[in-house]
């Protein structure tokens, strides 16, 4: 019997470990993709092998060198929106890529671009790319260590609604290697942020002390790094939730919500914006500071002094941030205000009664509000625009905000 009894024993002994072997062997993890260069040395960059930041789409690229004929690539990777771009990993010593621009007919119209090298944040002066046109390969990266790497790149630059200021990635060769590897996946945290010139980093002066604009250095980029996390902006200078600057609708954010990029949508048109693609956690808006051009009173309003009212603010705020959650159903949202509000607090309270509202209509706290006007206290703007050091304490006042709000911790 004992013996008997050591023999089922020992069985279901081979029978554990062979299955321990057996689910060992399931749980192998695949093996990365590759993309090898094709015979030429180049690879088309694609969604496939690049991580697209940003609202982006895939178009053809016509552009006519002179004395020549009409020229096209097709299959280009356009990021046309601040702070949009591209993140790629490579095996070998550096990186090129052909890269794509806007008409580049005057310097008004070119392009500039930061490159981050291998988790980088700062960028350095000497890599910023300027696009001046056309179509040409520039090196994003050179010299380095043989082994992996990866390269991001993403635009300073504020979207041009008259379509002279695209931009774009067509393809790579890598240098000292032959392939690139999967892209980075991303980021377990994303932020998206809506808004007008400030949030497009206007005012924002260069290296040389020129006003030139840099979304890399807004307080929703500075945020959207202190978490770690992947970050898309909408955000066109001037414009409003229900009125822009001249007191009168142009480029309402909210109706730029449903699309991808309505003004640069090469043969593609007007694209819709797929939802899916890009779940925020988090959604920031700063709108409100060229509203207030045109909101007044009822009386103001019948006169033809003004065409909205605070009641039609917040009803359009309303409106918008029900529409958000119904297609980020986990998100939260952050109602800001007051980077340049000299006069505009009179539209924060609008934006609070909008964030109660919504709020109880949902039954549950999604809708947080912030109002920055304490910061300029502490004597990093006078007047304009936010400078860069004014936006990085704007930018701490969110990252304290959004952690309140969801229970992040800052990685850095």
């Amino acid at each position: 019997m004992k013996r008997f009894i050591s023999t089922l024993v020992a069985a279901s002994m081979l029978l554990v470990l062979g299955s321990t072997q057996l689910t060992g062997c399931q749980e192998k993890q695949p093996e990365e993709k590759t993309f090898p260069m094709g015979e030429d040395g180049t690879l088309q960059a694609t969604t496939e092998n690049t991580k697209m930041l940003g609202r982006t789409y895939t178009s053809t690229f016509r552009y006519k060198p002179e004395g020549e004929d009409v020229q096209k690539i097709e299959g280009v990777q356009f990021f046309n929106w601040t702070v949009a771009g591209f993140e790629v990993t490579f095996e070998g010593t550096g990186l090129e890529a052909q890269l794509v621009s806007g008409t580049g007919d005057t310097e008004d119209n070119h392009v500039f671009l930061y490159v981050l090298v291998d988790g980088d944040d700062e960028p350095a002066p000497e890599k910023l790319l300027e696009l001046d046109g056309e179509a040409k390969w520039y090196t994003l990266c050179e010299g380095l260590e043989a082994g992996r790497h990866t390269v991001k790149v993403v635009r300073r630059d504020e979207i041009d609604t008259t379509g002279k200021k695209t931009s774009g990635i067509a393809a790579y060769r890598v240098l000292g290697g032959d392939k690139l590897l999967e892209p980075p996946a991303q980021a377990e945290r994303k932020i998206e942020a809506f808004g007008d010139s400030i949030t497009a980093g206007m005012g924002i002066k260069d290296a040389n002390g020129k006003e030139a604009g840099d979304g890399y250095q807004t307080y929703a980029a500075y945020a959207a790094r202190k978490f770690g996390a992947d970050l898309n902006v909408t955000a066109i200078s001037g414009n409003g939730l229900i009125s822009s600057m001249f007191g009168g609708p142009l480029y309402n954010i909210p109706e730029r919500f449903a699309w991808t990029d309505e003004f640069n949508g090469g043969s593609n048109g007007k694209v819709k914006w797929d939802y899916s693609k890009y779940q925020p956690d988090v959604v920031i808006i700063n709108l409100g500071t060229n509203d207030v051009a045109g909101i007044g009173t009822e009386e103001d309003k019948e006169a033809g002094r003004k065409n909205f009212t605070h009641q039609d603010f917040v009803d359009e705020y309303v409106r918008w941030a029900l529409e958000i959650r119904e297609v980020y159903p986990n998100c939260k949202i952050l109602g800001t205000l007051g980077a340049m509000a000299y006069n505009r607090m009179n539209l924060f309270p609008d934006i609070e009664e909008a964030a109660k509202q919504v709020n109880e209509q949902l039954g549950e706290e999604v809708f947080y509000t912030l109002w920055l006007e304490e910061e300029r206290g502490k004597g990093m703007i006078e007047g304009g625009h936010p400078s860069a050091a004014a936006h990085a304490i704007y930018g701490e006042a969110v990252v304290n905000k959004i952690t309140e709000m969801t229970g992040w911790t800052p990685v850095e």
